[in-house]
């Protein structure tokens, strides 16, 4: 009971003080991402019809958006965002470098723009706070002290500040993760009709969440092959249905909207052939692939595969005296999920500072696994440590923008250390039993002499 109002006191007073920072912080970059999402939506309901395909036709969405800031001349926070975007893209209003399933979804927001973001703003917020709640449910252990956790990430994580500043998706990917986690997890209970029902549902879920940003392509992927792997014939079949049928529908839906049925191809052309994804580290983008490309000159891919083969050759190290079954690899989603995380975040050629936001997932299952062990819990901390605020503020103030930019892109370390370290304990039990976290150190340590 005590420990029931100590955490309730600490919560509302976090609650207070987080609620008081975030209405009053100002951003100089605020809402530009917000706009680029929203401008295609915008942009076509301003027109009346349909303008066609993003990709192609650039200059008649951007003809519509300066008419839009003419109509609107007392609308700052629009003319700020505009005018970073036209500095930013080579003097257009915007880059559409989303996905068409992003823009589409985005008519749910109002034309005023400022009205607009100010709702996601304040959306986004109570969204990452329920993310964590809802994570409360699969580890029992910590439910009570996740409320008081997401304030304490929403006063002190730079990823999670900046997503809501700039406003980006990455609050909602990490709670639809977590939420399709937890559907896993509750599926697991249902009876066999009712675990058909629901596996359809998260397989609709789970194929929006990719159409919607492929940066979580590989973790509903994996999540997706432990339910094929564990699941029935039965919930295979239903899966694989609903997964087809909900790919279709977004395609669909979105094609429909632009009145454009090539519009995914033109969007794959847009960023994959003429390569309006490529950003160089001046730009913030703290991928650990980039900052090598640029100190030794060689193609991104060559980096990427070389990072995943390090990777893949760690988890092999780990996994080397094992005799692997495609039941005892799938045999936990939220660890799928956490390792697939923390390897985009290594291989990808854009890691922006908001990408960070999906760390939390692998840091909360490390800390649910941990079991006592003050070296699992101290790697997490220095993840953290490494995207707090003070750190990246003064490493920017002292003109050390090289090192916040290296000390971002491998941030994601000691997390996939700490994977390797839960990895080696006994995986015979079920996810989320108790472990001896010594004895695997040792065993991990004796491997890797």
């Amino acid at each position: 009971m005590k420990r029931t109002k100590t955490q309730t006191l600490l919560t509302l007073l976090l609650a207070a003080v987080a609620s008081f920072a975030y209405a009053n912080h100002r951003e100089r970059t605020a809402g530009v991402d917000f706009y680029a999402n929203w401008a295609a939506a915008a942009a076509q309901r301003s027109a009346g019809q349909s303008l066609g395909s993003p990709y192609i036709n650039l200059d008649g969405y951007a003809d519509i958006h300066r008419t839009m800031v003419m109509q609107h001349p007392d609308d700052e926070p629009l003319f700020l965002a505009t005018a970073f975007w036209y500095n930013s893209a080579a003097g257009r209003s915007w880059l559409p470098l989303q996905t068409p399933l992003i823009f589409t979804s985005f008519t749910l927001f109002p034309s005023d723009f400022s009205f607009a973001f100010a709702l996601y703003r304040w959306s986004a917020w109570l969204l990452f706070i329920f993310a964590l709640a809802l994570w409360g449910s699969l580890s029992p252990s910590l439910a009570g002290w996740m409320p008081a956790s997401a304030f304490i990430l929403l006063l002190s994580f730079f990823p999670v500040q900046r997503d809501l500043g700039v406003g980006n998706v990455g609050v909602f990917l990490l709670a639809g993760l977590v939420s399709a986690l937890v559907l896993v997890h509750r599926i697991k209970r249902l009876s066999a009709g009712h675990a058909v029902v629901f596996q359809a549902v998260l397989a609709t879920w789970l194929t929006f969440l990719t159409l919607f940003k492929p940066l979580v392509l590989l973790p509903c992927l994996l999540v997706g092959l432990y339910v094929l792997v564990t699941g029935t014939s039965r919930e295979r079949v239903a899966f694989l249905l609903a997964s087809t049928a909900s790919l279709a529908l977004c395609l669909l839906v979105s094609s429909w909207f632009f009145g454009s049925w090539t519009v995914w191809l033109d969007w794959f052309d847009y960023l994959a052939v003429r390569k309006h994804m490529v950003f160089p580290s001046s730009s913030f983008n703290c991928s650990l692939v980039i900052i090598l490309v640029e100190r030794f000159g060689t193609n991104p891919l060559v980096f990427s595969a070389a990072i995943g083969g390090v990777l893949i050759g760690s988890l092999l190290v780990v996994f080397r005296s094992r005799v692997l079954t495609a039941r005892s690899l799938f045999g936990d989603p939220v660890q799928l999920a956490s390792l697939s995380i923390l390897a985009t975040l290594a291989v990808s050629p854009l890691v922006w500072h908001h990408y960070y936001v999906l760390a939390v997932l692998p840091a909360l299952w490390l800390f649910s696994r941990r079991d006592g062990s003050l070296l699992i819990t101290g790697l997490v901390l220095v993840a953290w440590l490494a995207n707090t605020p003070l750190i990246v503020n003064w490493l920017l103030a002292q003109s050390h923008s090289d090192g916040a930019l290296m000390l971002q892109s491998v941030s994601w370390v000691p997390l996939w250390i700490g994977s390797l370290l839960v990895l080696g304990l006994d995986s015979g039990a079920a996810a989320g039993a108790p472990h001896r976290y010594g004895s695997a150190r040792k065993d991990i340590l004796s491997r890797l002499a």
